[in-house]
């Protein structure tokens, strides 16, 4: 998990980044650091990370790499759409 949340730039997917991005930046606006800030908005990968190290060792490929495909096929598919009529 901690090798995905160091590289979640890489991870996420342009509309991903985007929000990623824009959540970091508000929380930067209100004087909260900038770790701090990177952390709180990465944490909308948290639901995804169990899945996707579990994918990772099973193929015996980096999270990394797991997560670059995991979040890009998840746009494809609109599961943030889907995930949003759910919750």
């Amino acid at each position: 998990v901690y090798e995905l949340f160091a590289h979640l730039e890489q991870v996420f997917t342009q509309k991903t980044l985007d929000a990623y991005n824009k959540k970091k930046y508000h929380l930067i606006s209100f004087n909260v650091s900038e770790k701090l800030a990177a952390k709180v908005a990465g944490l909308v990968a948290l639901s995804s990370a169990g899945d996707i190290v579990q994918l990772a060792r099973s193929f015996q490929l980096s999270p990394v790499q797991v997560g670059q495909t995991y979040f890009s096929l998840g746009m494809h598919l609109e599961v943030g759409w889907l995930r949003s009529r759910i919750m």
